[in-house]
């Protein structure tokens, strides 16, 4: 578990979760509890179906590799189906409130979006995950070309506001579990029979949900 102050933004399953996606537009949210670091490599199972597998190397607590650690994907020398390395990148997990819903929901922060609200909060001085003197956090979505990649995320810094939570926002997140026991760490024994059923054809067990926030993760990845 990492708390927003600790947090680098950088490297040198559990509970049922409804996940944010982000909108073309204008999106607020607030990040409440810790933020969960990772690193991801992008399958393609034997049914076409793109699977996120974490990286076993990467150490959530100090954003780091560890080389002496077993990596299960990187065992097996797959490529991405014409030959090339596999996709892989950063994401950040976290519970925000959800001003569009109203709900508490997980969110994958994108590299670059994370450093920029890491960047502005610090300017202002604030720790947005704080209840009392935290802040709702605006960022634009929009199209920037044909491909599905072809996006951008622009963080408002006018948004980074001290504001306390509402008591019925207060409310949501009285339950609040840390988003390492949301997503536990798995061993390399069960990610490497994830990843056999994976590529011998099973359908996948995500949510709808979670397949279209990981479709998402996945295809804006060359941001």
């Amino acid at each position: 578990m990492v708390s927003f102050d600790d947090l680098q933004g950088e490297a040198k399953k559990g509970s049922k979760v409804t996940y944010m996606k982000l909108q073309d537009g204008t999106n607020r949210f607030r990040i409440v509890g810790d933020i969960l670091p990772g690193y991801f490599y992008w399958v393609k199972g034997a049914t076409g179906d793109d699977r996120s597998f974490e990286c076993l190397q990467f150490d959530r607590n100090t954003e780091k590799f560890n080389s002496s650690l077993p990596d299960p994907v990187k065992e097996l020398n797959l490529q991405d189906g014409k030959g090339n390395d596999l996709r892989c990148g950063w994401g950040y997990r976290c519970q925000v409130l959800n001003e569009a819903t109203g709900n508490l929901e997980v969110l994958t922060l994108k590299k670059g979006m994370l450093q920029d609200i890491i960047k502005f909060a610090k300017k202002q001085k604030i720790n947005p995950t704080s209840y009392e003197k935290g802040c709702w956090i605006t960022v634009e979505r929009k199209k920037t070309g044909p491909k599905v990649f072809n996006v951008s995320y622009d963080v408002d810094p006018f948004s980074f506001v001290s504001e306390p939570l509402s008591e019925e926002d207060m409310e949501k997140v009285k339950d609040l579990k840390p988003m390492a026991e949301i997503f536990p760490r798995e061993s390399a024994e069960d990610q490497r029979a994830r990843l056999k059923v994976h590529l011998e054809g099973a359908p996948a067990e995500d949510s709808e949900s979670e397949a279209e926030a990981t479709a998402e993760a996945m295809n804006e990845l060359e941001d």
